[in-house]
């Protein structure tokens, strides 16, 4: 049809215009609130989701093109050019996502994406250029609100994190919600460490608790917590494996669709050493000391001894019958090669002591552990067999190779590091050719031979008898651990990582239920009173492991 020039007259690109406008805001108007800007200055419109009827406060911009015709590629591919001038101010100034919505008039079909988050995906520098062209993909339909939600879910996360509010605005924040979410707490400290928000929770009144074991998980939970009782192991429990009863704060976090969990460290702990020594028989000796950390429960103590940067641990297990008159306890030797991966082979940490360590085991030397506490000797003792272990073999034979890749890295001059892959070693020098492979996911762990303890009952050391011979303490710290976690601020959501939950202090009560064949534990938090009497404990004992070990 030919338009007249004699009257106003609408051009095919307002047609086309005004079509993609009737289209977005039917297609949007069902789950969208559509707010259209006056003036365009690259911005066309604000639009904001409905959550349960009421404004959802996901707020996001909107760019939108219109078009007769626009063609995807076999993967579904296609791009839309946009002026330089507005993907700058897009990409420099506006903290708030921008969406691109171009709509085929023709067709009745549209597609969005996320404008900045394309940028930053392209690399694209726009300075010199006068178009950019921004990719669009098949399935980011406008006719999908769902999916439409889950990407300006993500852009706002993604633009929080570029625009960051202040870490103490944040901080006040998300401790008034916390607060708000479970008024049994207050939130007297928030830091973050190592990548976590940690909250330092303080319960305003007395108040309890209890974590409900599944029956289906009791032989795998029960053990765990029976240890924390016993030697006071500390214990770290998901929702995955139980349910926590009792605390708002949890039932907040498994509405939220997160996974909460709680961790049990006895406290206090005492700071000690465990020393590995190989003194009798002809031969190598060697001697190896590393910090141990010493928590007590009511059968005994256990010592976790790790020295930095060294995949070599020791755990050691001594019950009250081996300190009174010496005898047989359990020791447990960790070996975790993770903690080895990147080190440069000419420095490879603490490497000649641990392949002599092993080198001895392995030929059925005896060796000896001392624990040690402000260098007074607490326990010492000695394990080994005549014969050979074999277990240790891969152990021995592993660590020759290594001393003497490092051996001969330092006399070359070589600088190699492990690669985060299964394969540790793979050289082919003139005189060694060495290829191993292991995995390094988990701890490889083997008991050592029996060990037998010697206490040492001198007048100076009934302190530190004490300290093993002691049931769990009345004070403990709990960790509640949430994660992922969103944050209030500014009363948008910020998304700055994994939450972790302090708790303290505690009283535990050893008290195990049964109820349609689940397990039920109590924890009482503040004041509450539990009876220490070694009769009630050893009877609670039997029980937790009567209904726990041997269902």
């Amino acid at each position: 049809m030919t338009k007249d020039p004699r009257y106003p007259i609408v051009s095919s690109q307002h047609e086309i215009d005004r079509l993609a406008t009737v289209l977005v805001d039917s297609w949007l108007a069902k789950d969208w609130l559509v707010r259209r800007l006056d003036k365009d200055y690259g911005l066309d419109c604000v639009v904001e989701n409905i959550e349960n009827g009421h404004p959802g406060g996901k707020l996001f911009y909107v760019q939108q093109k219109g078009t007769r015709s626009i063609q995807f590629d076999q993967h579904g591919r296609a791009s839309w050019p946009l002026e330089a001038r507005h993907l700058r101010y897009y990409d420099e100034k506006v903290s708030t996502p921008v969406f691109l919505f171009v709509v085929d008039v023709d067709a009745g079909r549209g597609w969005h994406c996320h404008v900045q988050a394309e940028l930053a995906a392209l690399g694209t520098k726009v300075a010199d250029q006068q178009t950019v062209s921004i990719p669009l993909r098949l399935d980011n339909s406008l006719n999908d609100s769902r999916r439409l939600l889950e990407v300006v879910e993500k852009a706002i996360v993604a633009m929080r994190e570029r625009y960051p509010g202040s870490l103490q605005a944040s901080f006040r924040a998300g401790v008034e919600a916390r607060e708000r979410d479970d008024p049994d707490f207050t939130i007297s400290k928030a830091e973050v460490s190592q990548g976590r928000t940690i909250y330092t929770l303080t319960p305003r009144k007395d108040l309890s608790f209890s974590i409900n074991v599944p029956s289906a998980k009791s032989r795998e939970v029960a053990p765990r917590i029976e240890e924390l009782f016993k030697f006071g192991r500390p214990l770290e429990l998901t929702s995955k494996e139980a349910d926590f009863l009792g605390l708002s704060i949890f039932d907040k976090a498994k509405s939220d669709g997160m996974m909460s969990g709680i961790s049990f460290r006895p406290e206090p702990s005492t700071k000690c050493e465990i020393t590995l020594t190989a003194t009798k028989g002809k031969g190598d000796h060697f001697s190896f000391t590393m910090p141990a950390t010493l928590t007590g429960g009511s059968e005994g103590g256990l010592l976790v001894g790790k020295a930095d940067d060294s995949p070599l641990g020791v755990e050691l297990k001594v019950t009250r019958d081996a300190m009174k008159r010496g005898g047989k306890c359990n020791i447990q030797l960790n070996w975790d090669l993770g903690f080895w991966i990147n080190k440069d082979l000419r420095s490879l940490p603490w490497i000649e002591p641990i392949t002599k360590f092993w080198r001895l085991l392995f030929a059925g030397r005896e060796i000896s552990a001392l624990v040690t506490l402000n260098g007074n000797r607490l326990i010492r003792g000695d394990f080994g067999k005549k014969k050979p272990p074999e277990v240790y073999r891969p152990h021995f034979e592993l660590c020759e190779m290594l001393l003497k890749a490092h051996e001969l890295a330092i006399a070359r001059g070589f600088k190699i590091a492990f690669p985060e892959s299964t394969t540790l070693l793979d050289f082919d020098w003139d005189d060694i050719s060495v290829a191993f492979d292991i995995e390094f996911n988990g701890c490889h762990e083997q008991p050592a031979p029996n060990y037998y303890a010697s206490p040492n009952t001198a007048s100076d050391n009934a302190k530190t008898h004490e300290l093993l011979a002691k049931g769990i303490p009345d004070n403990c710290s709990v960790g509640m651990i949430l994660k992922p976690y969103v944050i209030q601020a500014f009363g948008q959501a910020l998304d700055i990582g994994d939450v972790q939950w302090v708790v303290g202090p505690v009283s535990v009560s050893r008290t195990a239920t049964t109820k349609e064949g689940d397990l039920k534990y109590e924890w009482f938090i503040l004041k509450v009173q539990v009876n220490r009497e070694d009769g009630i404990k050893d009877a609670l004992m039997r029980k937790v492991k009567m209904e726990g070990l041997d269902r």
